[in-house]
């Protein structure tokens, strides 16, 4: 099996990720959130995140990322390549704002496989299996003049995505229009409670 490492946002996408990488035969070290940590994330608490993880049995590792930022991403890839990791899965679903893949380039500089399972997938058939499968997501942020703040709490139902779909945004909020975090899925050993930090 291979040995991979989890890019982990606790949204839906990195969640659906991490179970077709399961699913696929992937053997999953750890789980690994990359950020500069001096602001707080209110899309997606660390909190929430280490909740996460002690529901899937993974140790999760949070690892600082200083400009120059690719650079920074290199570093980290080839330690985690020391360290016996072969590959790197990430949620992304596709390219943002035309452009290509950072974490993509710097594992082929790091000498790592990345792995991205919902690459370029449809964005229907990405919502449709997060519901058929019984994940339990919910909204917690919106950066979009379409979406008000009573989007801010609400579960992913196929009401929910039916309403998304009538807006101008990604179905999937590719590009950062919302964010979600996961309270249940089929690898979760319970279901996890919303937190802030």
């Amino acid at each position: 099996m291979t040995k991979a490492v989890m890019l982990w946002s606790g949204g839906k996408d990195s969640a659906l990720a991490l179970y077709r990488s399961v699913q696929q035969g992937f053997s999953i070290d750890s789980l690994v959130t990359f950020g500069p940590w001096k602001a707080k994330f209110q899309a997606h608490p660390i909190p929430m995140m280490k909740v996460q993880a002690a529901s899937l049995g993974l140790p999760h590792h949070l690892i600082e990322i200083e400009e120059p930022f690719r650079e920074s991403y290199i570093t980290q890839f080839k330690i985690m390549k020391r360290a016996g990791v072969e590959a790197v899965i990430t949620g992304d679903i596709d390219y943002v704002d035309g452009y290509p893949s950072l974490i993509q380039q710097c594992c082929d500089e790091a000498g790592l496989q990345c792995v991205l399972p919902l690459w370029q997938e449809s964005r229907s058939v990405l919502m449709n299996e997060i519901i058929e499968r019984g994940f339990r997501i919910v909204i917690t942020y919106v950066s979009h003049p379409s979406m008000d703040h009573s989007w801010r709490g609400r579960a992913l139902t196929r009401e929910t995505v039916q309403e998304l779909s009538r807006l101008p945004i990604d179905l999937c909020g590719e590009n950062g229009e919302y964010h979600t975090m996961t309270l249940n899925m089929p690898l979760f050993r319970s279901e996890v409670e919303m937190m802030r930090e």
